[in-house]
């Protein structure tokens, strides 16, 4: 087999070339493995999108007549030259195309040639297609050429949509409880959506869906850190439909949760999943998993790949495990020495104490991600709000006054609370930086936090900044309304009102909070035994639209915290009049 290198904009030119992708897409159907995350389907779209940040790079193995026998797209990213498979670590799967029982005469020649003219000290793959041939890698030509392979097997989960007893189990009292309380508020369809124009504009939402839970989580923004991720996705679901399965969970017209898989007819990978942050309580990501194996079993595909991961639910859903192998190429056995010793560390560490071993793996991760949040904000120049946080972590006051309200008292003014958002939690990641700091990260874990409590966010934003935000605790709990209640500030019954107006701090915006708090009362009836509001200390204008929609002082509370230990409140009541 003889082996071209065709790269840049002669490799794009040839991509796009109707006879090269009918000879592209007849080596596709000829693999007995998932492939495609090697079809054009999967690759052009990638290309297009990471144009001038990737350069596409197909390696091709002809035969004597010049027939396309094999192919590997590859990319090559312009800042550093490193070497990856179309798709980058957005293709779950690494592989190739080749006629059958021909990998070894495609990839030994492939990959020195690519060593020999590419400088190559290591080269990642992530994992390869389930059944990828994977007897090559003891080929005598790859070491003689100066390439060490490192390779790790792991088994992966996967959900067999044949399997009718499975989906049954699944569909269990607690999921049908969560469908019933939904089709309450509204129709609950779960929709394939395949209009280009439709698809991109309920992308945007999936991607702030995507990079709230992921910054409050981990750190990290999937689509604000990668512009140019939307795009591919975008044209993914435009030019080919049909090999993407990008559905949404819809209860009338508000998206509870999005998915979006690579598809084949035959088997659909569980790729990018998302759900609106305030809908934590009632977990509509498993609702939306459960539906989804439901339409594809419907439409005819057998196998839902759960994809390479530890997450709990995977192994929750999963009717059996397939065996995935990951390699590493190395230009030299040092590299690849020092590499095995770290991957027997890490399996350890993973398996080698079971339970708490996972535990440790995830500790450590967590070090990492913050480690690596410490780093940027130093790069931004937010040292001095990194001390202050760590500072408050060590040894932590706060000072709330608190405020109830009668229910008899009269409602609020007609128009007030106009600019005040319900359940906006896109509000939450304004602000001037543009950039996931770690005081933004704690607001949005916070908020992640009080959305899995079933607290109501309100936001008023002002001229891109966030001037004032409040949650309604409808149920209150924790120390904070233990506190309150041992005060007895907090009636049973009454709702909790928690407000912070100085997030973004706005001068000039007064009336920001009592619109915040307006709209807290406003369109609902006020619970029997009233509302108990808290906040910082307010100014006096504050003070005086807070006495003008009924709120009274009671005094204020203190908490402290030492190193981390429970917190300690104390009450001092206001004095006559309601000075505190």
């Amino acid at each position: 087999m003889k082996i071209e290198l065709v790269r840049g904009a002669e490799a794009a030119r040839l991509a796009e070339e109707p006879a090269f992708q009918a000879a592209w897409r007849a080596l596709v159907a000829d693999q007995p493995q998932f492939a495609l995350l090697q079809a054009p389907e999967f690759v052009l779209p990638w290309y297009q999108a990471y144009a001038g940040l990737w350069e596409p790079l197909l390696v091709l193995g002809r035969d004597g007549d010049g027939t396309l026998a094999g192919l590997l797209p590859l990319a090559r990213r312009v800042a550093d030259g490193r070497l990856a498979h179309a798709g980058a670590e957005q293709a779950e799967y690494h592989g190739w195309l080749v006629r059958p029982g021909r990998d070894e005469e495609l990839l030994v020649p492939a990959l020195e040639r690519l060593a020999r003219e590419l400088p190559l000290r290591a080269w990642s793959w992530r994992w390869l297609p389930p059944g990828a041939a994977t007897g090559w890698l003891g080929a005598r030509a790859l070491a003689a050429a100066g390439l060490h392979v490192l390779s790790e097997a792991r088994p992966a989960p996967v959900w067999d949509l044949g399997d009718a007893e499975a989906l049954a189990r699944h569909d269990n009292r607690s999921l049908r409880a969560k469908r019933n309380r939904y089709r309450r508020r509204g129709e609950l369809v779960l929709e394939r959506v395949q209009d280009g124009p439709r698809a991109r504009a309920l992308l945007a939402e999936l991607a702030a869906q995507c990079d709230f839970r992921q910054e409050a989580i981990h750190g990290v923004r999937p689509f604000a850190d990668d512009p140019r991720k939307l795009e591919f996705f975008a044209q993914r679901v435009a030019r080919f439909p049909a090999a993407s399965h990008f559905s949404v969970l819809r209860c009338g017209s508000e998206a509870l949760a999005f998915h979006l898989g690579g598809c084949d007819g035959r088997t659909c990978l569980l790729g990018l999943s998302s759900y609106a942050p305030q809908e934590s309580k009632h977990s509509p990501g498993t609702l939306l998993l459960v539906e989804l194996a439901r339409a594809l079993a419907a439409e005819g595909y057998r196998t839902l790949d759960l994809t390479p991961g530890t997450d709990a639910y995977k192994q929750r859903y999963a009717t059996r495990q397939q065996e995935l192998v990951r390699l590493r190429l190395f230009g030299s056995r040092t590299r690849r020495l020092g590499a095995r010793l770290a991957l027997r560390a890490r399996t350890w560490l993973a398996a080698g104490a079971g339970g708490e071993g996972l535990a440790r793996a995830e500790r450590l991760e967590r070090w990492q991600r913050g480690l690596s949040g410490a780093r940027a904000a130093l790069a931004h120049g937010e040292a001095g709000a990194l001390l202050a946080g760590l500072s408050a972590r060590a040894f932590e006051r706060r000072t709330l006054e608190c405020f109830t309200r009668a229910p008899q008292a009269p409602p609020p003014p007609a128009g007030a609370g106009t600019r005040a958002r319900l359940q906006a939690f896109a509000d939450l990641t304004v602000g001037a930086n543009g950039h996931a700091s770690p005081a933004r990260r704690a607001r949005l874990a916070a908020a992640l936090a009080r959305f899995s409590d079933g607290e109501v966010l309100y936001t008023v934003p002002v001229a891109q900044e966030l001037a004032c935000l409040g949650w309604r605790a409808p149920a209150p709990s924790g120390d904070l309304a233990e506190a309150l209640t041992a005060a007895g500030w907090l009636a049973q019954g009454s709702e909790l009102l928690i407000v912070e107006r100085r997030v973004e701090r706005l001068a000039g915006e007064p009336e920001a909070l009592a619109e915040c708090v307006a709209a807290m009362l406003a369109g609902r009836e006020v619970a029997a035994a009233g509302a108990t509001l808290c906040l910082e200390p307010p100014t006096p204008d504050e003070r005086a639209a807070l006495a003008a929609l009924g709120f009274q002082s009671r005094g204020r509370l203190r908490r402290r915290r030492v190193l981390g230990r429970a917190p300690v409140w104390s009450a001092r009541p206001a004095q006559a009049g309601g000075a505190t």
